[in-house]
């Protein structure tokens, strides 16, 4: 899921209040409408037994 959100303020001093007070809100709009959004899962998964090395290489730090 990829958005953007842009809003105009009067003060940009006030640009990071305002910006949490948008986001809380839009948290809440999701909470109240059912949405959910889901973290990403990344996973591998390896069946039947190691995957074949090829080539080893040592890195030294």
């Amino acid at each position: 899921m990829k958005f953007s959100l842009t809003f105009w303020i009067a003060d940009p001093d006030g640009m990071d209040n305002v910006k949490s007070e948008v986001m809380l809100a839009l948290w809440d709009a999701f909470k109240r409408e059912g949405i959910r959004v889901p973290y990403p899962v990344r996973e591998i998964r390896i069946r039947g037994g190691a995957l074949p090395v090829e080539q080893v290489v040592e890195v030294s730090g």
